[in-house]
């Protein structure tokens, strides 16, 4: 099996493909008008009862931690901004389309999505040091990172049960042994994913470079070394995950100006918190 070959059964594989639901899609649509309203967010939100009804749970949750209850869409809009319920309204709605889908290779799908959402959660501290950053994309991009394993556990799960096998055996990052083993990664498989659901550049680009942020062009360069940066702040603070990560790579810390005590910090940061990613979690499903 190469890349190549993988890469045309995903992006043709029609049928097995999992499908968005239209509201993600019209979101999406939506958001990129220039005077798009937030009535409006709300009103397409709200016509969607599994999304809406979730995403008030998750407003109402310890994630947020908000002082008053959250009971309209157009109120969550209120209290968690615009792009915060649009990228909330996007991670559920991938949250559905996946989790039908897992194969049988031995992935641990609670640990994968504590691990997303742990991730989502590191992107704020970041975003908080490096004002000017979409934190909604940063977010989604947080939640979704990894969503390229999901992919694989579908589609080759023998060959992903003997990544994961080579993972616990050898002790190796999952990215080590998927080169090793697949010749590609599943950051390369979640972009090959996001690409077929026509997921914007900022968003399908940070995704499949957050194991490599050299060759990811300048324009979604810093968006990615976000997402590379949160990843291992939540391995670090022990949050799901399977295997050992890799090095946080300089040029990436670089690119937002942290020192390593910046990265202990945020990691303590969000391990204290993990109860919010738990939350999130509980809220979702």
């Amino acid at each position: 099996m190469n890349a190549v070959e993988v890469k045309e059964t995903i992006i043709t594989s029609v049928s097995g493909l999992p499908t968005l639901p239209d509201v993600v899609h019209k979101i999406l649509s939506l958001v990129d008008e220039e005077n798009a309203t937030a009535g409006e967010l709300g009103d397409l939100i709200s016509h969607d009862p599994a999304i809406s009804s979730r995403l008030l749970k998750v407003a109402n949750s310890a994630y947020y931690g908000c002082m008053k209850d959250v009971a309209t869409v157009r109120q969550a809009i209120i209290v968690l901004g615009f792009e915060e319920v649009k990228s909330l309204s996007l991670g559920i709605g991938v949250f559905d389309a996946m989790t039908a889908f897992q194969g049988d290779s031995g992935f641990d799908i609670k640990d994968f999505w504590l691990h997303a959402a742990g991730t989502a959660l590191a992107t704020r501290s970041l975003c908080e040091k490096r004002p000017g950053i979409d934190s909604g994309v940063a977010f989604t991009g947080g939640l979704l990172h990894d969503i390229g394993k999901l992919v694989l556990s579908m589609f080759f799960s023998k060959d992903y049960a003997a990544v994961l096998k080579k993972v616990g055996e050898d002790a190796v990052s999952t990215a080590a042994a998927e080169r090793d083993l697949l010749g590609f990664t599943h950051a390369d498989a979640g972009m090959w994913l996001c690409d077929r659901w026509k997921f914007p550049a900022a968003l399908s680009r940070p995704i499949g470079g957050h194991h490599d942020v050299g060759p990811v062009s300048e324009e979604h360069k810093e968006m990615t070394a976000v997402v590379h940066v949160a990843d291992s702040i939540c391995r670090q603070a022990g949050i799901g995950g399977e295997g050992g990560g890799e090095p946080i790579q300089a040029a990436a810390l670089d690119l937002l100006a942290l020192l390593p005590e910046d990265l202990d910090a945020m990691a303590e940061q969000v391990q204290e918190e993990e109860h919010k990613a738990t939350s999130f979690l509980s809220a979702i499903e």
